[in-house]
């Protein structure tokens, strides 16, 4: 294998003798300090690393089982955050940040993340062994392919979903391909169910739960089975015994008739393909650049090693430079909002990151796709609730103040007394045939020389100088 120069000054070689590209230490090292760790300077704002560090456990909420464990992933969090400023310096397309897997080291993130070396290293041949092609001349299109596709603006693609420490990657891959493609044929815009295929899609299929697994598997499952909602069939981030027969499927048995694989290497048919619908690919996704990508294009800085599974949504041009836009399964504060993009028409025959080497999608029978009634996920539904909830309390303020505002009109919310409102003095039409006895002078000062005489503001008194 090709090796790679250290960015570095700790050198870390991967499990399989191939270099990362970046450098990190693979042996625990000391529990105690290290002048390396504090306290270096990072940036021009006198913020050392152990700062940054502090800020990150904070933000990420990270709990560590001892101070030597702490220690030893702040080394790692020191080392990234010095390969993400060197980085950053040399003008790429794509920046690269502090994520949430700023403190895990290579070997752990691929681990986590990545496909086992079952499918890693495998051939194209090995992968597809076996598989029943779907023969349907309608799939082939005739014409070119457009100059863009997204199809998050057709509605097409379900939210970001975050598979955790579990490499579940093949199963959102599975079903967001699933989800587009009953979308686009007439169906709802259903979040299929995830677990179900970890749990239930197992050895029997070739796939092995949290270990990796292919879409190809999961589409021949589907077929077999069928597949619920995630509503019912919530992700757990851990394989468990299948549960299919207590959840309602929504996509039949024999919707699917099985997987289209798109021809390998080939760039202009996966143009067409992801023109139709949206296609289930395989990525070389375990390298630095994708563990701590904050967004913009990739490209060229990945390997062609087949190791993680995303969704191609679609493509486009950005400032000249032709990428493809994936769908990750690593949350929405992954990249660009859990989405990501690499650059498309790079030299090589697998392309940016190996995404050219194994895309598939499945074919629906399209008599078994029922239109159906908006099926929004739990966020959703939640983000429409609290909007919901914000307009009516705003839509209230603005009313109340508009009536305070009214003139001659009391508040509606503020109590106060009553107004009391003097009556008008009638005359007294008898008032000549009473005797009335008149009120006492009132002591008035007056100017010098005056002889007006101030007297009382009684009715009485009224009727007399009258």
């Amino acid at each position: 294998m090709r090796r790679v120069a250290a960015i570095l000054a700790i050198s870390h070689v991967c499990a399989s003798g191939e270099q990362d590209g970046a450098t990190f230490a693979t042996s625990t090292p000391p529990t105690t300090s290290t002048p390396s760790l504090r306290p270096t300077k990072v940036d021009d704002a006198e913020r050392t690393c152990e700062d940054e560090f502090e800020a990150f456990v904070r933000k990420y909420d990270k709990h560590y089982d001892s101070l030597e464990e702490e220690e030893r992933r702040m080394h790692i969090f020191c080392d990234h955050l010095a390969w993400i400023k060197k980085t950053n310096s040399e003008n790429h397309k794509y920046t690269v940040g502090i994520t949430r897997f700023a403190d895990m080291s290579p070997d752990e993130f691929r681990s986590a993340y990545g496909m086992p070396a079952k499918y890693k290293n495998a051939s194209i041949s090995e992968i597809w062994g076996g598989l029943e092609e779907v023969k349907d001349p309608s799939l082939l299109r005739s014409t070119a392919a457009p100059s863009s596709v997204d199809w998050r603006r057709e509605g097409a693609v379900s939210v970001v979903q975050n598979q955790g420490h579990c490499g579940a990657c093949w199963t959102f891959a599975t079903t967001g391909a699933l989800e587009g493609a009953w979308k686009v044929f007439g169906g709802s815009l259903y979040t299929l169910s995830s677990q179900q295929l970890l749990d239930c899609a197992d050895e029997e299929y070739g796939n092995m739960g949290c270990k990796g697994g292919s879409p190809i598997n999961g589409f021949a499952y589907i077929k077999d089975k069928g597949l619920c909602k995630a509503r019912d069939y919530g992700y757990k981030a851990v394989q468990g015994a299948c549960q299919a027969d207590s959840c309602t499927q929504v996509i039949p048995p024999g919707g699917v008739r099985g997987p289209w694989p798109v021809k390998q290497d080939d760039e202009n048919a996966l143009m067409q393909a992801v023109a139709q619908q949206p296609v289930a690919v395989g990525i070389d996704g375990d390298s630095t650049v994708f563990q701590l990508y904050t967004g913009g294009i990739i490209g060229p800085s990945c390997g062609i090693k087949i190791d993680h599974g995303v969704l191609l949504v679609g493509y486009g041009t950005d400032g000249g430079t032709n990428y493809w836009i994936i769908k990750n399964s690593w949350g929405v504060q992954w990249g660009e909002s859990g989405f990501g993009r690499l650059q498309r028409g790079v030299s090589g025959v697998t392309g940016e990151c190996g995404i050219l080497s194994q895309p598939a999608y499945p074919v629906l029978d399209k008599s078994k796709v029922q239109p159906g009634t908006w099926d929004p996920d739990p966020g959703t539904i939640a983000a429409i609730s609290f909007a919901a909830l914000f307009g009516i309390c705003a839509v209230g303020f603005c009313a109340s103040q508009f009536c305070k505002r009214r003139p001659g009109r009391q508040p509606l919310l503020v109590s106060s007394p009553p107004i009391a409102t003097a009556r008008p003095v009638m005359p007294n039409p008898w008032a000549s045939q009473q005797a009335v006895t008149p009120a006492p002078a009132v002591p008035a000062a007056t100017a010098p020389g005056s002889t007006q005489v101030r007297t009382g503001n009684s009715a009485a008194s009224r009727l007399v100088q009258q």
